[in-house]
């Protein structure tokens, strides 16, 4: 697509990956090419390197000036002899090809090939020349809802639908419920008995003891463990990212807490959250001397979902 005035502006039918191909540029260079030849009715050509004349260019520069300041998602979308797009990451430009398509009409409401709008004709923009970023770090959906459509591609239609929707950028900000990862209760009363609060037997353990010596260094471990690989696929979407946080929280339910928790007969909100956070916060405090720019979410909801107490 040839970015300028008049009909001239769509004569193009090349796309040109400036950068080494990987995994993102090559997906970015399929879907564009998938996307406008649906558009054009013209056969569309990918090359491996600049060339001459009219292209659509796919570039990653991680010290591009125009994208200086901006987080590693920010990607560069302009004019020159066709359309370049420069991210600051390889991902960065898988966004920025999306962001060209959108701006071509394209819309992908939901996973499913019937909620997928493409136009049968090419959209002259105009001139072009604009930097974007996402303005949440964290952007994802916890419900694999393609893995629930009926076809037999459902799972990889999920998975374009969060590249198309630019779900997921380089990080992986995990949160989610997993004290069994590291503190399952009867794992650490094989440990030390004292370790774990017992059900009313006496007997069987009701749950691992947060503030317990032995279930912090579960916990410090897990997390060093966590991060002895720098990088994830994340479930859904294949990407390979950074790892960024190591979750630390517990499960929810209602007859899964210590009695020793209770007040007036009920299990104690603030009691629970207490305990929560406190051994999240000893994570936290490890990974910012070891682990420095990482982080412990911890969730909060179910028995939870209060402030601590401490500041």
């Amino acid at each position: 697509i040839y970015i300028l005035p008049g009909e001239a502006a769509l004569a193009t039918s090349s796309i040109a990956i400036l950068s080494t191909p990987d995994e993102y540029l090559n997906t970015a260079a399929q879907e564009l090419k998938a996307y406008l030849e649906r558009m054009s009715g013209r056969t569309w050509d990918i090359v491996q390197g600049d060339m001459a004349g009219p292209a659509i260019r796919l570039d990653v520069k991680p010290n591009e000036a125009r994208l200086a300041g901006r987080n590693d998602e920010a990607v560069w979308l302009f004019s020159d002899d066709g359309i370049r797009i420069i991210g600051k990451t390889p991902i960065a430009t898988r966004h920025g090809a999306y962001i060209l398509l959108e701006k071509l009409g394209v819309r992908w409401f939901f996973s499913h090939p019937a909620w997928e709008v493409v136009p049968d004709t090419l959209a002259n923009l105009g001139p072009l020349d604009e930097v974007q970023e996402p303005f949440f770090m964290r952007r994802d959906i916890q419900i694999g809802i393609g893995y629930l459509v009926a076809t037999a591609n459902s799972q990889m239609d999920w998975r374009r639908w969060l590249w198309r929707n630019r779900m997921g950028g380089p990080d992986f900000y995990e949160a989610k419920s997993n004290w069994p990862a590291f503190a399952e209760r009867y794992a650490v009363m094989g440990e030390d008995p004292t370790a774990v609060c017992y059900k009313p037997d006496g007997i069987s353990p009701q749950q691992s003891l947060p503030d317990h010596p032995v279930v912090i260094n579960r916990a410090l471990n897990y997390a060093r463990n966590y991060f002895a690989t720098e990088t994830s696929r994340h479930l859904y979407s294949n990407d390979l990212l950074r790892k960024m946080s190591v979750p630390i929280s517990p499960q929810d339910g209602n007859e899964i807490w210590c009695d020793e928790w209770r007040v007036n007969g009920n299990y104690s909100a603030e009691v629970i959250t207490d305990k929560a956070f406190s051994l999240t916060n000893q994570v936290a405090k490890m990974l910012q001397t070891d682990y420095p720019g990482r982080s412990a979410p911890v969730l909060s909801y179910s028995w939870y979902s209060v402030l601590p107490s401490y500041p």
